[in-house]
């Protein structure tokens, strides 16, 4: 009968996929944002659109440190 814990859970799992520096810049872009007089509505555009290219960024270079990471290309440490 009681839905409380469902809703809590359902709102857990919207924020479980953001890690400690998302939310740090989430936070902090809310705050300078709000203290500047910015609209609600466009400091959640704004906020959307930066953790959107944050986010995008970060699987890049994930990406990219793994793709190299097991290549058959070695660095030689020999002097030449």
């Amino acid at each position: 009968m009681n839905t409380y814990p469902n809703l809590l859970n359902n709102k857990a799992q919207i924020v479980s996929s953001l890690n400690r520096l998302d939310l740090v810049m989430l936070a902090i872009s809310y705050l300078v944002l709000s203290k500047l007089k910015v609209s609600g509505l466009l400091i959640f555009v704004i906020l959307l659109i930066g953790l959107l290219i944050k986010k995008s960024i970060d699987k890049r270079l994930n990406f990219g440190f793994f793709k190299f990471l097991f290549s058959k290309r070695v660095i030689s440490w020999r002097l030449k």
